[in-house]
């Protein structure tokens, strides 16, 4: 048995397509016409069940963080990206040498999952 695609051609413009040719030696040969104006721009949304609370947000000194998870890794990110600091199996992260501004708190437990947390620095 033989399947696969080919693509025929695509054409760009104000509306972008691409004409491929499936076939499958051992079923039916169709055409598909895929519409890339449809196709998404970012991944699909789902609810994480982490339940982690950082407080007080906005901090000047501390920031706790509280959950049932075991927390692995903590990383912190500047608003532009830069990771600045990481931590391992804290509950409590000094901020109080960072500049005022917002960050990114990036935890990750034991199971991988990740969670995002933006605090602002007073």
């Amino acid at each position: 048995m033989f399947y696969g695609k080919v693509l025929i051609g695509s054409v760009t413009g104000d509306t972008s397509l691409e004409v491929v040719f499936n076939y499958d030696t051992a079923t039916n040969k169709t055409f598909s016409i895929v519409d890339l104006n449809d196709a998404p721009l970012s991944t699909q949304e789902f609810e994480n069940d982490m339940q982690i609370s950082v407080y007080p947000n906005p901090t000047t000194d501390y920031l706790n963080i509280e959950t049932e998870l075991e927390i692995n890794t903590i990383e912190m990110y500047s608003l532009q990206g830069q990771k600045i600091a990481s931590y391992k199996n804290q509950n409590s992260i000094n901020v109080s040498h960072l500049s005022e501004g917002i960050y990114f708190l990036k935890l990750t437990d034991s199971f991988n999952r990740t969670e995002t947390i933006k605090f602002i620095k007073r």
